[in-house]
């Protein structure tokens, strides 16, 4: 079992622990070029809300595209879990291996209240194997919702096995 931090639900202000599981199948293309995957899981948390997902995804060295597909199976007292999807394209950036700009999508059917839709854009800087930086944009598609941009800084033990990081490439300059 997972701890997973995203949930959507109608009202989402308090903490909770939420635990998933799931299956995946990940294929690597002959030519050891493309990897595809699907997965479906199935999110609980302590406060009785669950939901199901399928997934699909497919990664290269430089474009990775996945996509989500969520169902609301069961709501708290006080709240609603939302059925919606996302999907994701990120590309490298040319010359700068370790950096991936984003277009983030999603779209949950509101239930009592408005749908909520909008795009995230941004970068991904992998800082060292150990550290990386996202900054980006959501640009929420609702009236009287505003725009958020948001920086994220992420440490990772034990440290990525990556050959390209921003610190490693200006050790060669």
């Amino acid at each position: 079992m997972c701890i997973r931090d995203r949930f959507s639900t109608e009202q989402n202000n308090d903490e909770r622990i939420v635990g998933n599981i799931g299956f995946g199948k990940r294929n690597l293309s002959d030519d050891k070029f493309m990897m595809t995957g699907i997965n479906a899981f199935l999110d609980y948390d302590d406060a009785g809300n669950a939901r199901a997902s399928l997934g699909a995804e497919a990664k290269n060295a430089v474009l990775q595209f996945s996509a989500n597909y969520y169902l609301g199976l069961a709501d708290a007292s006080d709240e609603k879990v939302l059925d919606g999807y996302d999907y994701r394209l990120a590309s490298q950036i040319p010359y700068l291996h370790w950096a991936n700009a984003f277009i983030d999508s999603y779209d949950w059917s509101g239930k009592d209240r408005d749908d909520i839709k909008g795009t995230k854009l941004g970068t991904e800087l992998l800082l060292s194997p150990a550290v990386s930086f996202e900054v980006a944009c959501d640009d929420k598609d609702k009236a009287g919702v505003e725009d958020e941009w948001y920086a994220k800084l992420q440490f990772t033990y034990p440290p990525r096995a990556v050959s390209y990081t921003h610190l490693r490439a200006h050790e060669t300059d």
